[in-house]
């Protein structure tokens, strides 16, 4: 069989968790297994820091009671695809920080498939952005409310933060 991921890309806010399927077409008369790898687990980040967001400190993955591990910069999940199973489901938990930052985004690959099966390279990646809930400095406020029929009062929902300097020649 074939195994990829279901969804190309997918979002999720601070604090939540989204479930990512990754699929098997194809044949399912053996046992199969596959790795979900952390493209960019980020495990050392230096400053600044990137948008990359940090495996263990913005974001986890497992499945069930089986979490991913991590073996050096490697971070890795094993799926088990059963005898006529032809998807299975892990948790992607994107944890709450109290820093102020902008999204973050991971970066999640197929590797390794066992049991006579083949990654699919065109659903082999998958991205995952998280979205903030802080307000950065500088930033717009991003749930700014329009003016509409049912919104007749238009205005920011949360504090937007501005700096200006003046000099006198």
């Amino acid at each position: 069989g074939t195994i990829g991921f279901a969804t190309f890309n997918t979002q999720v806010s601070e604090g939540a968790n989204v479930n990512i399927v990754v699929n098997r077409t194809g044949s399912s008369a053996q046992l199969v297994t596959v790795d979900v790898v952390v493209q960019n687990p980020n495990l050392a980040p230096t400053l600044p820091i990137s948008t990359n967001a940090i495996y263990g400190t913005d974001y986890t993955i497992a499945q069930g009671a089986n979490a991913a591990g991590v073996r050096g910069s490697v971070v890795t999940l094993t799926l088990t695809f059963p005898i006529g199973s032809t998807s299975q489901t892990f948790t992607f938990n994107a944890l709450n920080d109290t820093a102020v930052e902008v999204f973050e985004t991971a970066l999640l690959g197929l590797q390794n498939a066992t049991g006579g099966a083949v990654v699919d390279p065109p659903r082999n990646l998958m991205r995952v952005d998280i979205n903030f809930n802080q307000q950065p400095p500088g930033a717009a406020d991003r749930t700014y409310d329009v003016s509409s029929v049912l919104n007749p009062n238009p205005g920011a929902n949360n504090a937007v933060y501005a700096a200006a300097a003046y000099t006198n020649p």
